[in-house]
């Protein structure tokens, strides 16, 4: 049985369009619900070790509130997404200055007006939903337009986005995705007890400003998740970062040509493995979502701190600075960001 598509109106955008959410049905009866405001996944529900449909993406209570608090839950981020320091760099030998929206100073996720928030048409094509935005000059004071699509596929336990973008001009473009896990259920307690693997055997040293410092090997420190440990085993070590953020906020150095982690929820014996082009990826895990702020969930769920966890394939943060060939977009060609969820059962 070919996977089920379908789509219904759940509100209205600032121009008054219609918002879209997308529902996606695989073989085995599981759901994947996309809306068209920055392709954000609503909602994921997947069977169980017991064959019980379980939602794993956390989010917030509707649509209304998303929209109003520009909520970047499960949505794709852009044009640059992470931080880039001050808000500046060099591009083309003039400094574009962007806005500083990140509350230590710098530019983070694109800006408030970033793709996460930006209005994709959408498209039912066969077996998959197929979104697209146009990015222009000046968006967000970034330099060059921006032509994306991604694709949207749910299969056999498998949710794949891939998006195709490219620029006529030149441009920059570092792509991630905002979702927040809990693969016991969302709202159903905390993921300390999840067990994580990641193939890095690097992390990133940040500065106060949470920009890259140097990366160090995960040898013999609490970021050495190259064998599975929970990741509540060591979120109180005693680590200046750790301290810091509550919890884990680190960029890995993901190793080429392998999953970028794995991640099996301790009740619901649902496991994630995450396939990325990226090279890079912060792993955060939900430090602060009992905040009042982030705590009221969907379907009346109330989370806690640590109630779920980000996994967001990425460039190096600050790369516009220190390496902007990881996301420099040359006239006329294209290319290729994967973010694709492979879903199992550990019984």
């Amino acid at each position: 049985m070919a996977t089920k598509v379908s789509k219904e109106v759940i509100g209205t955008f600032d121009d008054g369009r219609e918002v879209f959410r997308y529902v996606l049905e695989d073989e085995k009866g599981q759901l994947a619900a996309v809306m068209n405001i920055g392709c954000a996944i609503l909602e994921l529900c997947i069977k169980d070790k017991n064959g019980v449909l379980t939602d794993v993406m956390c989010g917030m209570e509707n649509y209304e509130t998303k929209i109003k608090m520009k909520g970047l839950a499960g949505a794709t981020v852009g044009r640059v997404a992470n931080r880039i320091r001050d808000g500046k760099f060099i591009f083309n030998g003039k400094e574009i200055q962007l806005e500083k929206n990140d509350r230590a100073g710098g530019h983070i996720h694109g800006g408030r007006g970033g793709f996460q928030n930006r209005y994709w048409d959408g498209e039912i094509v066969g077996d998959s939903v197929v979104f697209t935005y146009v990015s222009k000059d000046g968006e967000e004071n970034y330099p060059g337009d921006l032509t994306l699509k991604m694709t949207v596929t749910f299969e056999n336990s498998i949710l794949r986005q891939e998006t195709e973008y490219y620029s006529e001009s030149g441009s920059v473009c570092n792509l991630t995705n905002h979702s927040a896990f809990n693969l016991n259920g969302q709202g159903n307690g905390n993921v300390l007890n999840h067990k994580l693997m990641i193939n890095a055997d690097e992390y990133t040293v940040n500065d106060e400003q949470a920009i890259p410092v140097k990366n160090l090997p995960v040898e013999g420190t609490p970021y050495d998740f190259r064998e599975p440990h929970t990741i509540g085993e060591r979120i109180n070590a005693d680590d200046p970062m750790i301290q810091a953020n509550h919890g884990y906020d680190v960029n890995f150095v993901l190793r080429e040509n392998k999953p970028c982690c794995v991640l099996t929820g301790d009740l619901s014996g649902i496991t994630m493995t995450l396939n990325s082009t990226a090279p890079c990826m912060m792993l955060y895990t939900g430090n602060h979502m009992g905040h009042p702020f982030m705590s009221k969930g969907k379907n009346g769920a109330i989370y806690e701190d640590w109630g779920g966890f980000s996994v967001e394939p990425h460039a190096m943060p600050n790369s516009a600075n220190t390496d902007i060939s990881q996301i420099l977009v040359e006239p006329g060609k294209k290319y290729t960001y994967l973010y694709e969820m492979v879903f199992s059962v550990e019984e």
